[in-house]
Protein backbone atom coordinates (compact mmCIF):
# COMPACT_ATOMS: atom_id res chain seq x y z
CA UNK A 1 0.00 0.00 0.00
CA UNK A 2 2.47 1.91 0.96
CA UNK A 3 3.97 1.38 -2.81
CA UNK A 4 1.12 2.65 -4.17
CA UNK A 5 0.65 5.61 -2.35
CA UNK A 6 4.27 7.22 -2.25
CA UNK A 7 4.44 5.84 -6.38
CA UNK A 8 8.25 4.44 -5.09
CA UNK A 9 8.85 0.94 -4.36
CA UNK A 10 10.56 -0.31 -0.67
CA UNK A 11 13.41 -1.48 -2.26
CA UNK A 12 14.26 2.03 -3.31
CA UNK A 13 13.62 3.80 0.33
CA UNK A 14 15.36 1.39 2.54
CA UNK A 15 18.01 2.95 4.46
CA UNK A 16 17.19 6.23 3.69
CA UNK A 17 15.17 8.74 5.67
CA UNK A 18 12.13 10.91 5.46
CA UNK A 19 14.05 13.68 3.72
CA UNK A 20 15.59 11.69 0.62
CA UNK A 21 12.10 9.90 0.30
CA UNK A 22 9.73 12.97 0.61
CA UNK A 23 9.46 16.55 -0.86
CA UNK A 24 10.92 18.40 2.44
CA UNK A 25 7.37 19.85 3.61
CA UNK A 26 5.92 16.25 4.17
CA UNK A 27 9.21 15.52 5.55
CA UNK A 28 9.04 18.40 7.98
CA UNK A 29 5.65 17.12 9.13
CA UNK A 30 7.00 13.18 9.75
CA UNK A 31 9.74 14.65 11.76
CA UNK A 32 7.95 16.75 13.72
CA UNK A 33 5.49 13.97 14.44
CA UNK A 34 8.46 11.69 15.23
CA UNK A 35 9.89 14.49 17.91
CA UNK A 36 6.43 14.69 19.06
CA UNK A 37 6.54 10.84 20.08
CA UNK A 38 10.09 11.13 21.63
CA UNK A 39 9.16 14.44 23.37
CA UNK A 40 5.67 12.28 25.14
CA UNK A 41 7.47 8.75 24.66
CA UNK A 42 4.01 7.61 24.39
CA UNK A 43 1.76 6.76 21.13
CA UNK A 44 0.54 10.03 19.44
CA UNK A 45 -2.17 10.12 16.62
CA UNK A 46 -2.34 12.31 14.05
CA UNK A 47 -4.60 13.29 11.60
CA UNK A 48 -3.13 15.44 7.80
CA UNK A 49 -3.35 15.27 4.62
CA UNK A 50 -0.41 14.90 1.90
CA UNK A 51 0.14 15.78 -1.46
CA UNK A 52 1.55 12.25 -2.59
CA UNK A 53 2.06 11.10 -5.89
CA UNK A 54 -1.34 9.43 -5.84
CA UNK A 55 -3.18 12.65 -5.32
CA UNK A 56 -3.74 14.35 -1.90
CA UNK A 57 -4.55 11.90 0.49
CA UNK A 58 -5.93 12.55 4.18
CA UNK A 59 -4.84 10.17 6.80
CA UNK A 60 -4.73 8.86 10.73
CA UNK A 61 -1.75 8.08 11.72
CA UNK A 62 -0.66 6.61 15.12
CA UNK A 63 3.28 6.70 16.01
CA UNK A 64 4.91 5.02 18.77
CA UNK A 65 8.02 4.50 20.19
CA UNK A 66 10.17 1.99 20.16
CA UNK A 67 12.24 0.62 22.93
CA UNK A 68 15.22 -1.37 23.43
CA UNK A 69 15.45 -4.39 26.09
CA UNK A 70 17.27 -1.31 28.34
CA UNK A 71 14.12 0.71 28.17
CA UNK A 72 15.43 3.23 25.76
CA UNK A 73 13.35 4.69 22.29
CA UNK A 74 15.54 3.26 19.67
CA UNK A 75 13.13 3.53 16.98
CA UNK A 76 9.66 5.51 15.73
CA UNK A 77 7.04 3.34 14.54
CA UNK A 78 3.97 3.93 12.49
CA UNK A 79 0.79 2.88 11.62
CA UNK A 80 -1.34 5.23 8.74
CA UNK A 81 -4.60 4.58 7.47
CA UNK A 82 -6.05 6.18 4.30
CA UNK A 83 -9.13 8.47 5.20
CA UNK A 84 -9.18 9.70 1.98
CA UNK A 85 -12.67 8.68 0.68
CA UNK A 86 -14.18 8.85 4.25
CA UNK A 87 -13.33 12.93 4.23
CA UNK A 88 -14.58 13.28 0.44
CA UNK A 89 -18.12 11.34 2.24
CA UNK A 90 -18.52 13.89 5.10
CA UNK A 91 -17.71 16.46 2.83
CA UNK A 92 -20.25 16.03 0.32
CA UNK A 93 -22.81 14.81 3.19
CA UNK A 94 -21.63 17.97 5.14
CA UNK A 95 -22.58 20.36 1.60
CA UNK A 96 -25.88 18.07 1.20
CA UNK A 97 -26.72 18.51 4.62
CA UNK A 98 -26.08 22.36 4.17
CA UNK A 99 -29.01 22.30 0.96
CA UNK A 100 -31.21 20.73 2.78
CA UNK A 101 -31.05 23.28 5.66
CA UNK A 102 -31.18 26.12 3.58
CA UNK A 103 -34.49 24.49 1.79
CA UNK A 104 -35.73 23.08 5.46
CA UNK A 105 -35.30 27.15 6.43
CA UNK A 106 -36.70 28.61 2.71
CA UNK A 107 -40.09 27.31 3.12
CA UNK A 108 -43.08 29.23 3.52
CA UNK A 109 -44.95 26.14 5.44
CA UNK A 110 -44.20 25.86 9.21
CA UNK A 111 -41.72 22.51 9.38
CA UNK A 112 -40.93 21.08 13.15
CA UNK A 113 -38.52 17.87 12.97
CA UNK A 114 -38.82 14.86 15.50
CA UNK A 115 -36.47 12.29 15.96
CA UNK A 116 -38.19 9.14 16.91
CA UNK A 117 -35.72 6.99 19.92
CA UNK A 118 -35.87 3.76 20.81
CA UNK A 119 -37.99 3.93 23.53
CA UNK A 120 -40.53 5.84 21.32
CA UNK A 121 -40.01 9.39 22.55
CA UNK A 122 -40.32 12.26 20.05
CA UNK A 123 -37.40 14.64 21.06
CA UNK A 124 -37.37 17.75 19.16
CA UNK A 125 -34.83 18.38 17.00
CA UNK A 126 -35.20 21.43 14.66
CA UNK A 127 -37.83 24.01 13.12
CA UNK A 128 -37.69 26.58 10.54
CA UNK A 129 -38.27 30.03 10.35
CA UNK A 130 -42.04 29.87 9.32
CA UNK A 131 -42.52 27.76 12.66
CA UNK A 132 -41.43 29.54 14.49
CA UNK A 133 -43.44 33.17 12.90
CA UNK A 134 -46.22 31.14 13.02
CA UNK A 135 -45.77 29.66 16.49
CA UNK A 136 -44.52 33.78 17.61
CA UNK A 137 -41.76 32.06 19.57
CA UNK A 138 -37.60 30.78 19.37
CA UNK A 139 -38.78 26.81 18.90
CA UNK A 140 -34.80 26.44 19.84
CA UNK A 141 -35.58 26.28 23.34
CA UNK A 142 -37.25 22.90 22.76
CA UNK A 143 -34.59 21.03 21.20
CA UNK A 144 -33.81 17.54 23.16
CA UNK A 145 -37.13 18.00 24.43
CA UNK A 146 -39.74 15.33 24.10
CA UNK A 147 -43.21 16.75 21.98
CA UNK A 148 -44.86 16.38 24.96
CA UNK A 149 -42.33 18.71 26.93
CA UNK A 150 -42.39 21.07 24.23
CA UNK A 151 -45.87 21.08 23.33
CA UNK A 152 -48.16 19.77 26.84
CA UNK A 153 -51.36 20.20 24.96
CA UNK A 154 -50.52 17.63 22.23
CA UNK A 155 -49.75 14.89 24.22
CA UNK A 156 -53.60 14.59 24.69
CA UNK A 157 -53.95 14.73 20.70
CA UNK A 158 -53.71 11.79 17.75
CA UNK A 159 -50.73 13.59 16.62
CA UNK A 160 -47.98 12.03 18.79
CA UNK A 161 -48.74 8.56 17.98
CA UNK A 162 -49.29 9.46 14.24
CA UNK A 163 -45.98 10.66 13.96
CA UNK A 164 -44.66 7.86 15.72
CA UNK A 165 -46.59 5.18 13.25
CA UNK A 166 -45.03 7.80 10.36
CA UNK A 167 -41.64 7.48 11.52
CA UNK A 168 -42.02 3.76 12.22
CA UNK A 169 -43.98 2.72 8.84
CA UNK A 170 -43.76 5.43 7.02
CA UNK A 171 -47.73 5.62 7.42
CA UNK A 172 -48.92 9.15 6.01
CA UNK A 173 -51.23 11.57 7.85
CA UNK A 174 -52.33 15.12 7.34
CA UNK A 175 -54.86 17.20 9.05
CA UNK A 176 -56.16 20.26 8.00
CA UNK A 177 -56.27 21.89 11.81
CA UNK A 178 -55.36 20.63 14.90
CA UNK A 179 -57.39 21.93 17.99
CA UNK A 180 -55.47 21.23 21.46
Amino acid sequence: QFELLSGTTNEKIQGKNDYEVFPKTIADLFRDQDEEVLKRKEMVGFEETVSLPAGDLSFITSKFPVFDKDGNIEAVGGICTDITALQKTKQSLSESENKMKNLFDSCQSGIISYRLENDGRLVFTDSNRAANEILGLDCAQFIGKTIEEAFPPLAKTELPDRYRQACLHGTPWQTEQLNY
